[in-house]
């Protein structure tokens, strides 16, 4: 009996579902069984080495007689080397620790002794003081020092007040064709030249637009903030003339109680401080390295990379990706 077209499509369909859904299923169970196998291979190096620590607990002489026959000489000459990296790194630390004392006993010094010429700092500083206000050519400047900076920055506000207004007003002018056609020609000034019709017009114009008034305002818009600036800098220069005068006089009356002789000496105290603290550090910094090479692992790579690579080719390449129960795993290790 013939079989109709849907059908054979209906059963084409069903055998293509269900072969998806089987190749679906055999993709999960290959990457669980991929993830797996990840897992055991990257526990596998922990493994061996707990299993070393387990029939090698320490490195030492006693132990040693009692591990691998395989791998006894080859861990006798790691022996003697860690023995010596051990000796070596103590040194170091007994070395480490004595410039520790040593600094640690310097730094105590440096800091006493900083803070008695602070103390000797402030106290000088007062005396300075004192003395310039007794000085009436130190207090006279001071008065005109104060008075010239207040002046000072009146001026320069009044400079920024002015230069807001020119730029918010300037624009109109240059923009009036009528007042820019006159002040082109000089209008009102010796430049301007036309002379009979054209003079008169020029007249009747800068009457009707007021350009006389209108010419000292946009002058006085122009010219005036260039020459506030000038007496400006002015000022300054000045101010800067009197400041120098007062930093001479303190100078000469620090220099004569010893003050600048003071500040030197503990800017100088607190470099060496400075520096006393870097190499500390340092000293900490190779004392840590020292004790962690020392004391920080039972083991040292050394031994670690050589054991592995010994049990790696005493069990067999094979040994890592075949399930065995813990008393084949033991017979290997007691042979």
């Amino acid at each position: 009996m013939p079989i109709s077209g849907p059908v054979v499509h209906q059963q084409l369909m069903d055998t293509y579902n269900r072969l998806q859904q089987q190749y679906e299923s055999d993709r999960s169970i290959l990457a669980a069984a991929k993830t797996r196998h990840e897992e055991l291979d990257s526990g596998r190096s922990e493994t061996l080495l707990a299993l070393a620590e387990y029939y090698l607990p320490e490195l030492t002489v006693d132990s040693l007689r009692e591990t691998w026959v395989e791998v006894r000489p080859r861990i006798s000459e790691i022996l003697r080397r860690q023995e010596t990296e051990v000796k070596r790194f103590t040194t170091r630390l007994d070395e480490a620790n004595r410039e520790h004392h040593t600094l640690d006993d310097t730094l105590v010094h440096i800091n006493r002794d900083l803070d008695e010429a602070i103390d000797r700092q402030e106290s000088l500083s007062h005396d300075v003081e004192k003395k310039l206000l007794e000085n009436k050519n130190f207090v006279e400047l001071s008065d005109r020092a104060a008075m010239a900076e207040a002046a000072l920055e009146r001026a320069e506000a009044n400079l920024l007040e002015i230069e807001q207004d020119a730029a918010r007003k300037l624009p109109a002018y240059d923009n009036s064709k009528l007042f820019k056609y006159l002040h082109d020609l000089g209008f009102g000034t010796d430049a301007y030249t036309k002379k009979g019709f054209a003079r008169r017009m020029d007249r009747m114009l800068a009457k009707y637009i007021g350009f006389n008034q209108a010419k000292q305002g946009y002058d006085f818009l122009r010219k005036t903030p260039e020459q506030m600036r000038q007496i400006i800098a002015e000022d300054r220069g000045a101010l800067d003339t009197v400041m120098k005068e007062l930093e001479k006089c303190r100078d000469e009356v620090s220099q004569e109680l010893g003050l600048t002789a003071q500040v030197n000496s503990v800017a100088d105290m607190m470099k060496r401080r400075d520096q006393t603290i870097n190499r500390l550090n340092e000293v900490l910094s190779n004392r840590y390295r020292a004790e962690k090479c020392c004391f920080g692992q039972r083991y040292s790579g050394t031994l670690l990379s050589r054991s592995n690579h010994h049990l790696s080719r005493n069990v067999g390449p094979d040994w890592y990706s075949r399930p065995q129960t813990t008393s084949q795993v033991h017979h290997r290790f007691d042979r």
